[in-house]
């Protein structure tokens, strides 16, 4: 049976009771706090650097147990190993002795604290981290959108004229003869009908719009000819209406921000503040589909009320009510087209379009507000001049005060500027003032951005934003706002939060994981789109260096710099490093090291299932245009054809399988949308590059099966190309003694073994002789003391 800590006569009183002085549980054993308090006595310039894995460490090489602490013997050991044990015994005692005794349980509480209150503090920042991040993704998502809106306007009015010269030849039939109207309703007739609530001829009553609201709310869509019946009368209303529409107050009007598909919102408006009806106005001002999942659902509620009270629910059209946003099937993992597409079919789609192109583009009550859904101009308007607009376009014309009055955002600075979304610009304080004072307006009332308390004055409350998603699209934890607005232009706003985990503390993990899990999955697919450039871009970096490091080898700095600048994101990636993947041992062993750029790649090449190539056509494929189209690539992201190669390369070792060859094949249309390949391009591309059927292709095969029989794109090779260079053959272009690809790698390979050994040697060395020295570095002073004291 072991004895107490008072029967032990084998040890020397003075290491008992310091022992027992610490003891402050009687467990007979030092814990980290307990042998710290120590530490702070004997050792006060060692203590603060002394941490748990310090401890941990010490624990171990005297055998003790670092989650119960050190016995008396353990201490003991530590005394034993000094020179002059007794002196340095006597002179710790003393130190002890003199102190007053630790109060254990209040220190241990006070660290305790401290740690909860570092933990929140970083996950406040933490969480501000991510919320700026996601406010930067969403940025960024939007100038792609504009870049899509551009690259597509040209083809889109060269469709259009092409069609409207074609049915200029034909004949006119007896469906041209129709009104629009007419038309629309000649559709009903040619569908069959779907399981749904059926409206049939009946006309659309209050009754039908409740039981369609309750059926939307338990998922239960109409039946598409219900659809177009009702999308039909809506839009016949609607293209009635001027573009700016002056409403006239009754009781009182609600002003309601976007939506974006979320019918929870929707119908918790209606619960909290009450049904449209002549004496509940209601103005619903854009942006009601797109990145939610239930804009039809939102879409039909609306127009149906419109259609019952048309003189009390009034509709503004927003920057996604256009075909060149909401069909944008890239940019948002819902857009309305593939809600439609999912829900109904291409037909409906199109009639939803022209229903948008119908609504009018802003509201005037009781001649005192101005409501629109983006903003002002890039000049100065008049009510007037909007009236002349021609709103029935499927999307509004790019740079023009259409386009401007549905995407501009204000800032907090005087004249206009460049807005962040890549289209549209920025107004500030004395655009509005200029605009309120010419028309003899109260006040400007705006939606098109989230707030986080739903809404937001500006410039001395002349202009109010309301935002009616709240949480939206589940990545943020806004609320969402209504403005109602009584006869008399008194105004005030009702908030709501329909999560209720946001008014729980509890549940801050679980909303900072779903917000990480957002940011994550956006960062990876933009990083994953943006391979080529990013490749290029380091690629450069390192040949600017010009050091003789590994060929794949940046700076954890150059990796942030380089993610920022090709994705145009002003974000910190150095604080998400970890969240990318980045190893916190770089190349060489080295903590915060360089790290293998191409390494970090891998992990976001394309994956070939989520990967479709275009439908070939019949006949032979043309291997001069499919190499075409790998040059348009280079050209456009200013690479050359090695960087293209290492694009392709995700092992790093200079061979490409033909698998991640076609993979890569297809993900290039993410990059370059001129670049889609068709099955049999693909097909043809691999058996050219791999003409011996290996499965394999290196950069040999590469370089030299680049080759095209056109003088001119020879010529625009020679300009891109100057290393290697490219000698000139009859005929042909052809690459020869071109550098191969050689990617350093951070695993050891036989080359690195020698210099492991020495490492991992002089490093059990090193810490052999770091032991020694901690072992007597915990009674710095006393060795101190004793040297110079031998030393005299």
């Amino acid at each position: 049976m072991k004895s107490s800590i008072n029967d032990r006569t084998d040890l020397p009183e003075k290491i008992v009771k310091i022992f027992k002085f610490f003891d402050s549980d009687e467990d007979e054993f030092l814990n980290y706090h307990e042998f710290l308090a120590f530490l702070r006595i004997v050792n006060p310039a060692g203590a603060p650097k002394f941490d748990f894995t310090a401890f941990t460490r010490w624990c171990q090489r005297v055998s003790a147990n670092p989650d119960k602490g050190l016995t008396v013997d353990q201490l003991y050991v530590t005394y034993r190993d000094l020179e002059n044990t007794e002196e340095a015994l006597q002179l710790h005692y003393d130190k002890v002795m003199s102190s007053p005794k630790p109060n254990m349980k209040q220190q241990q509480e006070e660290k305790v604290r401290q740690t909860i209150a570092t933990v929140q503090k970083g996950n406040v920042e933490r969480g501000e981290l991510l919320r700026k991040a996601l406010q930067e993704l969403e940025i960024g998502e939007e100038r792609d959108m504009a870049r899509n809106r551009r690259a597509s306007a040209i083809a889109r009015e060269a469709f259009v004229r092409t069609a409207a010269r074609r049915r200029s030849t034909l004949a006119p039939s007896d469906a041209d003869t129709l009104s629009g109207s007419s038309r629309r309703e000649s559709k009903i007739n040619r569908r069959a009908s779907t399981p749904g609530l059926n409206l049939g001829s009946k006309t659309i009553t209050l009754d039908f719009v409740t039981a369609m609201m309750d059926n939307f709310q338990a998922g239960i869509l109409l039946d598409a000819p219900t659809v177009i019946r009702i999308v039909s009368q809506a839009t016949t209303i609607l293209e009635k209406h001027e573009n700016v529409v002056h409403c006239q107050i009754r009781d009182k009007l609600t002003v309601v921000g976007d939506i974006h598909g979320q019918l929870e919102d929707l119908l918790h408006i209606f619960q909290l503040n009450g049904l449209p009806s002549p004496r509940n106005q209601y103005l619903f001002n854009g942006d009601w589909v797109d990145r939610g999942d239930c804009g039809v659902e939102v879409v039909l509620i609306i127009f149906a009320f419109k259609i019952l009270y048309p003189e009390s629910v009034f509709m503004n059209r927003g920057n996604h009510e256009a075909t060149d946003v909401n069909s944008d099937v890239d940019t948002y993992a819902m857009c309305f087209y593939k809600e439609c597409m999912q829900k109904y079919d291409r037909e409906i789609y199109d009639m939803f379009s022209e229903a948008f192109a119908s609504c009018p583009i802003a509201s005037v009550l009781n001649n005192k507000f101005f409501v629109v859904h983006g903003g002002l101009c890039h000049k100065p308007i008049q009510i007037s001049e909007i009236q002349k607009i021609d709103r029935f376009q499927l999307h509004p014309p790019y740079d023009t005060v259409f386009e401007d009055l549905l995407w501009s955002d204000p800032h907090n600075k005087k004249g206009i500027a460049e807005n962040d979304r890549g289209c549209s610009i920025l107004f500030g304080s004395n655009s509005v003032s200029r605009f309120l004072k010419d028309h003899g307006f109260q006040m400007l009332i705006r939606s098109h951005e989230k707030k986080e308390e739903g809404y937001e004055f500006m410039f001395k409350k002349r202009l109010v934003t309301v935002f009616s998603a709240s949480n939206y699209c589940d990545e943020h934890e806004n609320d969402g706002a209504i403005m109602i607005i009584k006869p008399d232009m008194s105004y005030r706003f009702l908030t709501y939060n329909l999560d209720p985990s946001n008014a729980k503390v509890g549940m801050f993990c679980l909303r900072y994981a779903l917000k990480q899990d957002v940011v994550l999955s956006k960062l990876v697919k933009r990083i994953s789109r943006a391979r080529l450039g990013l490749i290029a871009h380091w690629k450069a970096v390192i040949d600017r260096r010009g050091a003789r490091d590994p060929p794949v080898m940046i700076t954890r700095e150059e990796w942030a710099a380089g993610l920022s600048k090709c994705m145009a994101l002003k974000i910190d990636f150095l604080k998400f490093q970890d969240m990318l993947g980045l190893p916190q041992y770089g190349l060489f062993g080295k903590e915060e090291g360089p790290i293998d750029y191409m390494e970090f790649l891998a992990r976001f090449a394309p994956v070939s299932h989520h990967l479709k190539a275009e439908k070939g056509g019949s006949g032979n494929v043309d291997l001069k245009e499919s190499l075409r189209k790998l040059s348009s690539v280079i050209a456009e992201n200013g690479s050359n054809l090695q960087t293209l190669f290492s694009y392709f390369d995700l092992s790093g070792k200079g061979t490409v399988t033909t698998q991640d060859f076609e993979t890569g094949l297809l993900a290039l249309k993410s990059i370059n949308s001129s670049a889609s390949f068709s099955e049999k391009e693909v097909e043809g591309l691999t058996k050219f590059f791999d003409a011996k059927n290996t499965g394999v292709i290196n950069s040999d095969k590469f370089f030299k099966g680049f080759s095209v029989h056109d003088e001119l794109f020879q010529k625009t090779l020679n300009n891109q190309f100057n290393k290697p260079r490219i000698p000139r053959r009859k005929g042909s272009v052809v690459l020869k003694n071109a550098p191969r690809i050689r990617a350093f790698s951070s695993g050891i390979g036989k080359g690195d073994s020698k210099t492991t050994e020495t490492i991992k040697e002089s490093g059990g060395k090193n810490n052999r002789g770091s032991t020694k020295s901690r072992s007597r570095g915990f009674f710095g002073f006393f060795r101190r003391k004793t040297r110079s004291k031998s030393r005299g």
